[in-house]
């Protein structure tokens, strides 16, 4: 029941922001972004993860035995960091210079959290999105 109003939400949004009277040649973002901007963008410059860095993201995090789908917690990504650190170093750099981030980690569990007034109405409630922790670590090497 929760799941079909959150998903209704989303529909409801679209629709109404929707316009019919849009011409049928919709512009592609990336065609108006490079109309829109006279100069060409500026060189991003990325720089490789290390396993230390990967190591310390990971040290930083609160130990919790809550996990995304994965079924893995921060307290097991902890003790185990030494043994996974080189695979996971391996993925973020190639997902950094891919430019592509997994399709797995972008899933997460969704838990209605209560808001406030009749707990039977479902308006009442908001999503709350739970991802992995790999996915956390990712996501802090990207934006350091």
């Amino acid at each position: 029941m929760l799941n079909k109003y959150f998903v209704s939400v989303a529909q409801n949004i679209y629709v109404n922001n929707h316009n019919a009277n849009a011409p049928s040649n919709y512009e592609n973002p990336v065609s108006h972004l490079s109309r829109a901007f006279n100069q060409p963008f500026p060189t991003i410059n990325i720089k490789r993860v290390s396993s230390k860095e990967i190591e310390d993201i990971t040290k930083s995090l609160k130990i919790k035995n809550s996990h995304g789908y994965d079924g893995v917690s921060t307290n097991i990504l902890k003790s185990n960091i030494h043994y996974i650190s080189s695979p996971l170093t391996y993925l973020c750099n190639r997902m950094l210079f891919s430019g592509i981030f997994p399709t797995r980690l972008k899933f997460s569990k969704i838990k209605p959290i209560f808001k406030r007034g009749d707990k039977n109405k479902t308006s009442n409630y908001r999503p709350s999105f739970i991802h992995s922790f790999i996915h956390f670590i990712f996501h802090i090497s990207i934006h350091r």
